[in-house]
């Protein structure tokens, strides 16, 4: 792989203190065994797995939270605001589905009703016959484990089609393409762990 072929350069031909690690857990995880091996502290903002922290290594830091606790504010705030149902929604990939876990597991210890926990596909783009269901259950807030891709296309499907519960999405919420849903934006809430 392309990024451990960079690291492992680095490591041993060049005099770094520290190395900045790369975006996505997928490459954070090989990435980090490098810094690992050659004893040299990572630190990245990238990769959310659990798998990076889990396995006891001393040279790895991060900067955004564990894909399982992705969701747990947004959780908080709606338990704390008086909702009493959500629906789960997530694609079909190893982030979404450690994310809708770990959200499943916050909604419950907040008692929070699941009232669905559906997965579709990845990069999915056609979401009537979802939105057709979250629409018949009606909960209060809808919480997706997403891409930026999917998010926009799933707020502006739901809106058309009259979906008016509050809607969290993990990825896409803080772009400046979003802004451009205009009203479809509105009671629309996203993570963001970084901004500009």
């Amino acid at each position: 792989d392309l990024s451990v072929r960079h690291y492992q350069e680095m490591a041993e031909n060049h005099r770094v203190d520290f190395f900045l690690g790369p975006y996505s857990s997928g490459l954070v995880i090989p990435a980090s065994n490098i810094a690992e091996q050659y004893a040299i502290p990572m630190v990245q903002g990238g990769g959310s797995s659990s798998e990076i922290f889990g396995r006891g290594y001393k040279y790895i830091f991060g900067t955004v939270p564990s894909s399982s606790d992705y969701l747990k504010p947004a959780i908080e705030l709606f338990a704390a605001a008086g909702a009493d149902t959500i629906a789960l929604i997530y694609a079909d990939d190893a982030f979404s589905i450690e994310v809708a876990e770990g959200a499943n597991n916050w909604a419950r210890e907040h008692g929070l009703e699941i009232v669905l926990a559906e997965r579709y596909a990845d990069a999915q783009t056609e979401f009537g016959e979802l939105i057709a269901k979250l629409r018949e259950l009606n909960p209060d807030v809808v919480m997706s484990a997403n891409h930026s891709v999917e998010a926009m296309a799933f707020v502006q499907q739901a809106r058309s089609l009259g979906l008016e519960s509050d809607l969290v999405f993990t990825v896409g919420v803080p772009t400046p393409e979003f802004l451009e849903l205009g009203s479809a934006a509105e009671r629309v809430c996203g993570v963001a762990h970084w901004v500009e």
